[in-house]
């Protein structure tokens, strides 16, 4: 509707005046793997993310990640994508920006 026309707009001009892209990264298998088993935490390289809504769940970011977010972070204006909760998607998006403190990815509309 008209709210989303509006939100649109600010993007773009905000994205034309820094004469940058948006780019749009899918987490789930892309940046990350996400799981609720408990038995993931004997696996080397996956960490504690935390309960999100209600539920322990536990994270392995892809390798080489922290140098993909800076080389890409000055180019465009990160946003994340996935078919988990807005909770899930605000502790991985916490968890990014730390293995990353460069880039901010932009999600207050997760």
């Amino acid at each position: 509707g008209a709210e989303a026309a509006t939100v649109a707009a600010t993007r773009r001009a905000r994205l034309e005046k820094r004469r940058q892209l948006q780019l749009v990264l899918d987490l789930d298998h892309t940046l990350l793997e996400c799981t609720t088993d408990a038995r993931a935490a004997a696996v080397r390289g996956v960490e504690a993310l935390g309960d999100v809504a209600g539920r322990p769940h536990w994270v392995r970011l892809r390798p080489g990640l922290a140098a993909f977010f800076e080389r890409v972070a000055p180019l465009y204006e990160l946003a994340i994508y996935t078919h988990g909760s807005r909770d899930y998607a605000l502790a991985v998006r916490a968890r990014l920006e730390a293995a990353s403190p460069g880039p901010q990815i932009r999600g207050r509309r997760v």
